[in-house]
């Protein structure tokens, strides 16, 4: 996982080339239990996914239901207004009535918008719980292979003893790992006061050819 300004990369291990650049130095048990949890992790993060999408869906809904907010309220000013100055006082009951329709429209719209918002804060509540499973997950796939590396160095080879020393194993496992990169979106809209659409993800894929 690697977080820089507002941007989150979430590294995706791909346990050939990770064995690969071992020397063969896991077994198969190892190797499927590290697939498991690798498994598990791709399906919180195409989670991930959909509410991503969600929230940039509704991003869209929520300024849309502004503008009519601000669109109805500026409405309702200059009809106000105009009451006021060119509206006799034998015409204003009528006048008021409808007035007053304009302002129950107005009060409705309002109501919807604040719904927009509290779905996208909903939406925002979400995302933030999947991309802390999702952090969890890749962070406990690289503590096994680390533990694993550890035990094993001490009787491997020469030349996986090097890389051991020369490379941090969580380098080896990011380099030999598919990326899933994306905007945190809390800390994006914090940034840019929720007046810039959320930008898209992208899935990196780390392919070897065996």
């Amino acid at each position: 996982m690697e977080a820089a300004d507002v941007t989150m990369t979430i590294y995706i291990p791909r346990m050939y080339g990770v064995d690969y650049v071992f020397g063969g130095m896991f077994d198969k048990k190892i190797v499927k239990q590290c697939e498991k949890k690798i498994k598990e992790m791709e399906k919180e993060i195409k989670k991930h996914n959909q509410i991503y999408k969600k929230l940039q869906d509704q991003q869209k809904v929520c300024w849309l239901a502004d503008r009519k907010v601000t669109y109805k309220m500026d409405t309702s000013k200059k009809i106000n207004d105009y009451i006021k100055e060119n509206v006799s006082a034998h015409e204003e009951r009528a006048t008021r009535r409808a007035m007053n329709k304009v302002q129950k429209h107005l009060q409705e719209t309002v109501k919807q918008a604040k719904k927009t918002v509290q779905k996208y804060q909903h939406l925002l509540e979400q995302e933030s719980r999947i991309r802390s499973s999702v952090q969890k997950l890749e962070q406990d796939i690289v503590k096994m292979i680390e533990f694993h590396v550890n035990i094993r160095t001490r009787t491997a080879s020469q030349v996986n003893s090097k890389i051991h020393a020369i490379i941090p194993i969580q380098t080896v496992v990011q380099r030999m790992s598919s990326k899933y990169q994306f905007t945190m979106p809390q800390e994006f809209n914090k940034k840019n006061r929720c007046s810039a659409s959320l930008p898209d993800f992208e899935l990196i894929k780390r392919e070897f050819s065996k």
